[in-house]
């Protein structure tokens, strides 16, 4: 969803800052009363922290390959280290890899 609101929402850059300043923080509360399998299926095998990581993982890949100038300061803050090793499924390498498939297909198809 990440790459979806980068190709199509102009104000993706803002919108992905704030985000991040808030370090993604992704709520499970909803999912509370569903059961296991209900809950695995709706938000997938990864805790809400594991979530958290992969969305800011994503959001700040994103982020800086659209060239947001206020990318390298918020990488510098002291804990952005620790939530990017913290993503074991490497959302900045997968969002960046899915932006460049809906790109191409995009155009084979234009």
């Amino acid at each position: 969803m990440a790459v979806a609101a980068a190709l199509v929402d102009v104000d993706f850059l803002n919108k992905a800052r704030m985000r991040l300043e808030r370090r993604c923080t992704v709520s499970s509360e909803p999912a509370a009363t569903l059961s296991a399998i209900e809950r695995h299926v709706a938000m997938g095998p990864a805790s809400s922290g594991g979530h958290s990581v992969k969305l800011f993982s994503a959001l700040l890949a994103l982020c800086q390959e659209m060239g947001a100038p206020w990318v390298a300061s918020l990488e510098a803050e002291q804990d952005v280290e620790a939530l990017l090793a913290a993503d074991v499924d490497d959302g900045g390498e997968n969002a960046l890899d899915w932006k460049q498939e809906i790109s191409a297909l995009k155009e084979r198809i234009s």
